[in-house]
């Protein structure tokens, strides 16, 4: 670190009985010094927070008379030929700092003594960064405290009304570990609390936003969720355009606050004047919200647009961030890797929450991931479809059971000389009835006829090299592969 900044304390902060108010982390004076900022976040990446003192009276332009100059001479030499350039050394002035990660864009800070006092802190955004060439890891929130200052300008303080606090002591604790993974919170002492908030609107339901899952390590996509139903594309298109004309502007609906937060932090600081971090109280805070609302319930209608390639395409300036395709049988929702916007969310949420509803009857669904090709995570039913989007259902408990269903059977057919061997190996692997002489029509007539839930997803065959030669010649293999679009088959052919 340079000499105007000194690291005190990482992890577990002691503040003493120094004030402190919150402050928006650009408001370091070092922010946006590549170095320094990367090497103050990567403490607060591995402890959680770090604090430190920086002087508040540096000054970048200030030197050292032995400093060169230029021409041979330095700055004593050239102050003396110049006296009226010369620049005191600022006496050092230190004042203390403390960055905080948080688990959520939107911070509530509580006392126990008074929580009719409640604020709603906005944190900071920004993604991991070690070189400046290449951005890593994933967006996180931040927010910064820092001391006051016995210089500071009473008359000023007074206009802009800040908050101060004495916190003595601030560690990490766990707010709520029925959300989505577990929500770090904050203790500031003992009656302070810093905790997420989870819903921006008072006690309305809310859901996750259905990519969460594929969010937490995104490809370059697409991820879709489709949605396999008993209605034809006349009839998904109808039901579609129902909710878009007629329903969706009489409803002010927003989704949950679980996936894609750093998106809808952006957005809503925007509608607060584009300030990086804003004390609100409660009530301000929501009727901000409340107001956003009203002033997108026009916008939402035209977010998917038709198109001549698929049936509606969202975009963000030029950027296509996502689509909706309506087939016989299937709805589907696709996402480039691109953030969605705020109203885009706010859709996909609500024609999902008719879904949920059962206005499309029972469904099957996939999450599959079309630049890794594999699934993310499937499930039968509309109760499976409300789990997966359930803010309160346990994450790594889905995790467990999709890994359970999309488990990858190995099939061993390197004695096969053929597809139609290749087929008669299958079937006694997977122990298909006999319906058809026919090798490949008996498997076929299993896959097509065979509810998901009773099927491998993930197949992979080992055959002989010799038959790698006729691959791409050979219909038989397009045969098994087309029978059921659900089920990945890979064949490897280095028996």
């Amino acid at each position: 670190m340079n000499e105007h900044i000194r690291i005190l304390e990482t992890g577990e902060i002691n503040t003493g009985e120094c004030l402190f108010r919150f402050a928006a982390p650009e408001k370091i004076p070092f922010w946006q010094d590549f170095a320094q900022k990367t090497e103050i976040i990567r403490r607060v990446h591995e402890h959680g927070a770090v604090s430190f003192e920086v002087d508040a009276n540096y000054d970048e332009d200030y030197h050292e008379p032995e400093e060169e100059f230029g021409w041979g001479l330095t700055y004593g030499e050239y102050w003396d030929m110049h006296p009226e350039q010369k620049r005191n050394k600022p006496v050092a002035c230190w004042q203390t700092w403390i960055l905080l990660s948080v688990s959520a864009p939107f911070m509530r800070f509580r006392r126990s003594l008074s929580p009719a006092e409640d604020l709603i802190l906005i944190a900071t955004w920004d993604i991991v960064k070690w070189n400046e060439g290449w951005e890593s890891g994933e967006y996180r929130f931040y927010l910064a405290l820092t001391s006051k200052l016995d210089t500071e300008d009473d008359t000023l303080l007074n206009v802009q009304k800040p908050v101060f606090i004495k916190p003595r002591k601030i560690f990490s604790i766990i707010s709520d570990r029925t959300a989505q993974s577990s929500l770090q919170a904050w203790q500031l002492g003992q009656d302070m609390i810093l905790q997420p908030l989870t819903n921006l609107v008072q006690a309305s339901p809310s859901q996750r936003d259905w990519d969460w899952m594929w969010r937490e390590h995104a490809s370059l996509g697409p991820i879709c969720l489709k949605i396999f139903v008993d209605k034809t594309s006349a009839e998904l298109k109808e039901w579609f355009a129902d909710i878009i004309t007629r329903r969706l502007p009489q409803n002010n609906f927003y989704p949950c606050l679980y996936s894609n937060q750093s998106a809808i932090a952006q957005e809503l600081r925007i509608h607060l004047e584009n300030l990086a971090i804003t004390e609100l109280s409660a009530n301000e805070f929501y009727q901000s919200v409340e107001d956003l609302q009203t002033q997108r319930q026009g916008r939402l209608p035209q977010v998917y647009c038709p198109d001549k390639d698929c049936s509606y395409v969202a975009k963000s300036s030029d950027i296509r961030t996502g689509w909706i395709f309506l087939r016989d049988g299937l709805f589907s929702l696709d996402r480039s890797y691109h953030t969605p916007k705020f109203d885009q969310q706010s859709i996909d949420a609500m024609l999902l929450t008719a879904i949920m509803e059962g206005e499309l009857g029972e469904i099957s669904w996939d999450l599959f991931d079309s630049d890794y090709i594999y699934f993310e995570a499937t499930g039968e039913g509309l109760e499976s479809l409300r789990n997966y989007l359930d803010p309160n259902s346990d994450a790594d408990r889905l995790r467990q059971e999709f890994s359970r269903l999309l488990f990858r059977h190995d099939v061993d057919a390197s004695l096969a000389n053929n597809v139609q061997e290749t087929a008669e190996l299958i079937n006694q692997h997977f122990q298909v009835p006999l319906i058809e002489l026919d090798a490949i029509a008996n498997l076929e007539a299993w896959l097509r006829t065979t509810a998901i839930s009773q099927l491998p997803r993930y197949v992979t065959v080992k055959l002989p090299r010799t038959m790698g030669s006729t691959y791409g010649e050979d219909p038989d293999y397009a045969r098994i592969t087309s029978a059921n679009s659900r089920i990945l088959w890979r064949w490897s052919f280095d028996g």
